[in-house]
């Protein structure tokens, strides 16, 4: 079975259908990460090196799935410069 819970089909496809709806925002809170995976304490190092203002580079952004966390720590102030060299994953990106 999946060893990983956020690589299970069914929530890929739910980021993905959120993300593409605009909707990924009202969702995160259920699909968050736990400290207690590798993945967990990941995210929460990333989040506490990023803050409001701050400027992130996501190279090699993928579609993009950091680079929305991204956007959220850094605000309206923040900027976010998101790199993908593979075209099918940088038109999902964009």
């Amino acid at each position: 079975m999946f060893k990983n819970y956020y690589h299970h089909p069914w929530i890929r496809k739910i980021r993905s259908l959120s993300r593409k709806s605009g909707l990924l925002s009202l969702i995160k809170p259920y699909l968050a990460k736990t400290e207690k995976s590798y993945e967990g304490a990941f995210h929460l190092a990333l989040k506490s090196a990023v803050g409001a203002g701050d400027t992130v580079w996501d190279v090699g952004a993928n579609v993009g799935l950091y680079t929305n966390y991204f956007l959220d720590w850094v605000g309206p102030d923040g900027t976010v410069v998101a790199f993908e060299p593979l075209p099918r994953a940088f038109q999902i990106l964009t």
